[in-house]
């Protein structure tokens, strides 16, 4: 460290090395993190240094933006005045010059417990008055060891004592006193004992402009949830997040100085926001502001620190506003471009505008009149009138769902943009999602990818004669097949088209038709030079198909050498010829008999009643014996 120190004061520096390790070693030069000082940023008071998961390799590059901790991560850096020491400002439960150590304070040690073997106070879940635990709500005992309303903790809000935030009955209720506990009072769509199933009816079962969607899958145990703005969450939006203001006010997410992303979810499906702080900016909605943190933290203009010890920027670059000098309101780009090349910035107070010409719109003039040639709107929008502060009247494109951009030439978030082929040789480009797309046909051509309100996705809708289908349009005529529950066009590897007025299976290689079902079976269905599946004794087996054996045969048939096709048995084959053989000797003998040995027999019959012998006779013959012998002289029997 003394040497690095003496080669900066008389050298200057080399690399970051030369810095402490801490600071960028620019021309010669160390630029010294918020919170150090000195030509070699040796004087670090607040023991900055590199957050956790960040190499110092990072200082190398000029124009990175490393992320510093303060404090031993239990404390906050602050200075009073512009040249004044940085002080640490310890959190609750810490001590010491850097917030090195737990206090020792008598008034801390019955509340001190361990999470997770670190030392905390109150189990995180209170804070320490007075030498004993002030519980938060949702928790009692001596240290707050109880745990009422389902709470979850959400690590990414944490307060001035090092205690989480916590979620308490599922965002759908208020955790109430009961007895020495507490329970969950549920808001109205809410049930359960946690407030864990909701179910919303309209979007007036929404807070703050959420919109209500029924649901196939369950979020939690609800069959329905609400779909939040930006910066509120919960089921039904109750509750806000990354500092959205809840009265309707138009009110900046991360006091306009970050973005807010979201950082997890709960078990029932509550999103949870966290805000990423523009550079300079810190605190849970990036409301603090340390503007010497980094060289650029000005954003061109000059940190200073009021007499109050607030810091904030001065002499900020033309039409740049705000507390770090970053509102730009007039979209200024950095090779000078305002409003886009399309207006004139004016100064308005604290603030500035863009004043557009003629056919342009928009807070820097970046939105086109859909009514001047050339902007029209496109895939279905509809150019509708407006009236704006930046220009009296224009007009601008509200885009059907699925569709985005100025002029509604670009895809919502999860829809990609795909070509339509049709049958008149005709084609345009269409917003589609993966739920409509088959073999890279969106809807087979034959229908629209369409949002549906009611389960919240996209579908095709069909034209007339057609039916959706797995991602596709068919016609009513193409065959189907059932496998493994599942409805298959054409069976497997193939496509139904259209071949003048019919329409049939194509099969693609390795595949082939059922002469007699018209479905595409794998070609190992099939025996050498047959048209039938399995020979059309035997079902394909879909999941052995790619091996041999694949043809499960009937009764009556055996399977080939190769499994690919079904024979009759030899069996079966000695029963085709026996059976037609035993047929044609029974009709043979019957026909001898008839024809030959009866009549003989009635002869017989005849010439003994002639002669008048008495003789036993067959009832069958009594007609022709009643012929002979008249009804009075019938022979006895």
């Amino acid at each position: 460290m003394l040497v690095s120190l003496l080669l900066a004061l008389c050298l200057g520096c080399v690399s970051h090395l030369d810095c402490s390790n801490i600071g960028k070693c620019i021309d010669g030069v160390c630029q010294c993190p918020f919170g150090t000082s000195g030509p070699a940023c040796a004087d670090n008071p607040c023991h900055a240094r590199l957050a956790d998961g960040q190499s110092s390799t990072i200082l190398k590059d000029p124009d990175s933006t490393p992320v510093y901790s303060f404090c031993n991560a239990h404390g906050i850096c602050k200075r009073t005045t512009s040249d004044g020491d940085y002080t640490c400002d310890c959190l609750h439960g810490y001590e010491g010059l850097t917030c090195d150590r737990l206090s020792t304070h008598d008034d801390h040690e019955n509340c001190r417990t361990y999470t997770d073997g670190e030392p905390t106070y109150c189990n995180r879940r209170g804070r320490c008055v007075e030498n004993h635990c002030e519980c938060y709500v949702g928790f009692s005992g001596d240290k707050c060891q109880d745990s009422y309303c389902d709470a979850t903790p959400n690590e990414h809000y944490v307060d001035a004592f090092g205690n989480p935030q916590w979620l308490l009955c599922n965002a759908g209720g208020e955790c109430v006193p009961n007895g020495d506990g507490y329970i969950c009072s549920c808001r109205h769509n809410f049930e359960g004992e946690f407030c864990q199933s909701f179910t919303c009816h309209s979007a007036s079962n929404c807070h703050n402009g959420g919109s209500c969607f029924y649901s196939s899958s369950e979020i939690g145990e609800s069959q329905s949830h609400c779909v939040c703005r930006e910066g509120f969450f919960g089921l039904d939006c109750y509750y806000n997040m990354c500092g959205a203001s809840s009265s309707g006010e138009d009110t900046p997410l991360c006091s306009g100085s970050g973005r807010c992303v979201i950082s997890g979810n709960t078990a029932t499906g509550v999103a949870l926001g966290t805000c990423e702080c523009n550079t300079g900016h810190y605190g849970s909605f990036c409301e603090t502001f340390n503007c010497d943190v980094t060289r650029d933290a000005c954003n061109g203009g000059m940190c200073i620190v009021d007499a109050h010890g607030a810091m904030r920027c001065i002499n900020c670059p033309e039409f740049r506003y705000g507390l770090d000098c970053a509102m730009n309101p007039c979209g200024i780009t950095d090779d000078g471009t305002i409003c886009n090349g399309y207006g004139t910035c004016v100064d308005d107070g604290d603030t500035a505008k863009c004043n557009c010409h003629s056919g342009r719109m928009g807070e820097t003039c970046n939105v086109p009149d859909c009514l001047s040639s050339g902007n029209e709107c496109q895939h279905g929008g509809v150019c509708v009138g407006v009236m704006t502060e930046r220009s009296v009247t224009g007009s601008t494109c509200e885009c059907p769902r699925g569709y985005a951009g100025i002029l509604c030439e670009s895809c919502e978030s999860g829809l990609e943009m795909h070509t339509q082929y049709f049958e008149n040789g005709t084609s345009h480009k269409v917003c589609a999602a993966a739920s409509c797309i088959f073999d890279g046909d969106v809807c087979s051509n034959r229908g629209n990818c369409t949002h549906n309100s009611l389960s919240d996705r996209f579908e095709c809708v069909c034209e007339a004669g057609f039916q959706s289908l797995n991602q596709q349009c068919i016609h009513a005529s193409c065959p189907t097949l059932e496998h493994a529950g599942v409805t298959q066009v054409c069976g497997m590897g193939g496509k139904c088209t259209q071949e003048g007025d019919s329409w049939s299976c194509s099969c693609g290689n390795g595949y082939q038709k059922d002469s007699k079902s018209g479905i595409c079976w794998p070609s190992a269905c099939f025996g050498p030079g047959q048209n039938r599946v399995c020979g059309g004794g035997g079902e394909c087996d879909l999941n052995a198909y790619t091996w041999s054996n694949a043809c499960n045969c009937r009764f009556g048939y055996t399977r080939s050498a190769g499994g690919s096709t079904c024979l009759i048995s030899n069996a079966t084959i000695a029963l085709s010829i026996a059976v037609p053989l035993l047929v044609l000797l029974g009709v043979g003998a019957f026909c001898i008999y008839w024809f030959v040995f009866r009549p003989r027999e009635h002869r017989k019959l005849l010439s003994a009643a002639a002669r008048g012998k008495g003789q036993a006779v067959r009832l069958n013959d009594a007609d022709e014996i009643r012929a002979v012998f008249g009804e009075g002289n019938r022979p006895t029997i």
